[in-house]
């Protein structure tokens, strides 16, 4: 089988086509034809050199959706739908035993589109312990980024302890993961107040589930926060990053926790320890989801708790890639972006 694929060469943000010829597969490998890989900015971030972690030359893209072709493995069959994780874990270390197996690193050579082939492609070889079965009911192109929009921001609000009745502030809200949280934190009972920069894109947020939408076009946004809701946040769901990061720490009330998903400018911030130790603040980092979210959030999908919010898709080419990578630099995508190999 030939694999046409569109992966960043060099780190001098370099894209080009090659065919390349399918490995043979090893114990636990899955042959996929992906239908649709969607389009995270952290591509962007990893395309234009700004992670050190990126093993070049790769094809990039981590939200899988697509069939099985050939397997490895005995719980996997030809024709068999399914979406990816980020990565594989073991399933048997500590981590995965405790709920934590978005940090196992046993099988960390498959880590789609950092440390192996990710989703740029026409075929991708995956890991057995990756794969979530995909139901008919959900389309390849929706199916691809809800591990990495829905399960993310599950997971996220879970580490962030949130219960019905909090008060949940998000940032980036109109992003591929906002436009997502916003309906799951909404769906654990959440009170969400969301951040966003584009005035034409409050009235979605509100249908999205919204209680409460605040326009900042400077990143500096704690005093509207107390103002117009009367008093500080319990969690916020931190999708931006530096720019935001600030306002996030001064809008969370005492004991309040900031869970950090996004970080968009591969950022450095300075952290107020006087004010976290004072007021008890918890920082905790978030990032992947394990299988169980994700088939938490495809459940929530077919009973239209959820509903998948696809803003445009592109062709799998040089420059259909350049096109959605530049669509997402100029923050002018509400949901999320999706490479439709059969465009």
């Amino acid at each position: 089988v030939e694999v046409v694929r569109a992966g960043s060469v060099l780190k001098s943000d370099n894209l080009r086509e090659t065919s390349v010829s399918v490995p043979e597969l090893v114990e636990n490998e899955i042959l996929v034809r992906v239908n649709a890989c969607g389009v995270c900015y952290r591509d962007v971030i990893d395309r234009e050199g700004g992670n050190s972690f990126v093993s070049f030359p790769i094809a990039l893209g981590h939200e899988i959706a697509g069939m099985v072709v050939e397997s490895k493995a005995k719980e996997w069959k030809e024709g068999d739908r399914i979406v990816s994780l980020h990565g594989a874990p073991c399933g048997s270390c500590d981590l995965c035993c405790s709920g934590n197996s978005p940090r196992c690193t046993v099988n960390a050579p498959y880590t789609y589109g950092l440390l192996c082939n990710g989703g740029y492609q026409q075929y991708a070889v995956l890991h057995a312990n990756s794969l979530v079965k995909l139901p008919n009911s959900i389309p390849f192109t929706a199916g691809s980024f809800l591990c990495c929009t829905a399960a993310v921001s599950l997971r996220a609000l879970k580490l962030g302890n949130v219960k019905p009745g909090n008060i949940v502030l998000i940032t980036g809200a109109s992003g591929g993961v906002g436009v997502h949280a916003i309906q799951v934190a909404s769906a654990l009972g959440a009170r969400v107040v969301c951040i966003t920069s584009n005035e034409s894109k409050i009235p979605k947020l509100l249908e999205l589930g919204a209680s409460k939408v605040i326009l900042s076009q400077e990143n500096s946004f704690h005093r509207q926060i107390v103002s117009e809701l009367g008093e500080p946040v319990d969690v916020v769901l931190e999708l931006v990053g530096g720019p935001t990061f600030r306002s996030s720490f001064l809008s969370v009330k005492p004991t309040g926790t900031i869970v950090v998903v996004g970080n968009i400018s591969v950022a450095k911030v300075p952290l107020p320890l006087g004010r976290m130790i004072l007021f008890e603040i918890k920082v905790v980092g978030s990032s992947g989801a394990t299988k169980e979210d994700v088939e938490e959030v495809i459940e929530m999908a077919q009973r239209g708790t959820l509903q998948p919010i696809l803003c445009k898709e592109f062709p799998l080419s040089v420059h259909g890639i350049h096109e959605a990578h530049t669509m997402l630099q100029r923050k002018s995508v509400m949901g999320r972006l999706v490479i439709n190999s059969s465009l």
